[in-house]
Parts: C-alpha cells; sequence; structure tokens
C-alpha cells in the first residue's frame, strides 16, 4: 500500500485506502466500483472497459470529495451534485449505470463517524 502519510490520514481519501488497503492511486476507481448500484455493475464493467470518460461526472464528484476532512464537507459537495443536472442519459438515468451518491454518503459516514467513537 501506497504512503498515506503523502496523502493525508484525516482526509476522505486517506482513510478510505487505510480502511479499504487500497493504493491511493486507485482510490478513485476502487470507491467508484463500490458506489455503483449492484443492478448495472456488469454494464458498468463493460463502458469502462470501452470508454471510461462515461463516468466523467463520477469521477469529477469523486475528485472533489477526496481531499475532505469532514462528513459535513462530504454531504455538501454531493448536494451541490444532486442538484446539478449533469448529463441525464438514458444509461445514467434509467438503468442506473452511475455511482449512487446514497452510497458515497453512506461510506464518508462510516469513515468519519467511526472516529469520533473511537
Amino acid at each position: 500500500m501506497s504512503d498515506l502519510n503523502a496523502v493525508g490520514d484525516s482526509t476522505f481519501v486517506g482513510k478510505y485506502c487505510r480502511r479499504h488497503q487500497c493504493k491511493a492511486e486507485d482510490f478513485e476507481k476502487n470507491l467508484l466500483r463500490r458506489c455503483m448500484y449492484r443492478v448495472s455493475s456488469p454494464l458498468a464493467a463493460l463502458l469502462w472497459l470501452f470508454n471510461p470518460e462515461f463516468f466523467r461526472d463520477d469521477l469529477d464528484l469523486i475528485g472533489e470529495v477526496k481531499d475532505t476532512t469532514t462528513f459535513a464537507q462530504v454531504r455538501d459537495i454531493v448536494g451541490f451534485y444532486r442538484s446539478e443536472p449533469g448529463r441525464k442519459s438514458f444509461l445514467r438515468r434509467w438503468l442506473r449505470v452511475r455511482m449512487s451518491k446514497t452510497k458515497l454518503l453512506t461510506v464518508a459516514s462510516s469513515l468519519f463517524h467511526r472516529d469520533r467513537a473511537e
């Protein structure tokens, strides 16, 4: 695993990589896969192989939250992305080939709120 001190243990990416034993350079793809709607996973895997830019909106959101240090920051960023119209293609909207923002918030909550309990 890469040196998380370089990433920052208190950031979303640092906490996530430590918890899920992933390298910082694999963070975005790992989190995207974890937050995908299960029903769309096979189609998403194919799209990733042939057109990873299809997931640009999702990767941009992950890029926005990766350096956050509190759940409130993540929640605010996700709230902004929910209010943005974005690309509403048939695949993204109806077949749910996209990241679930609710799952992203659940992951963030588990990372930031767990530390308070310890």
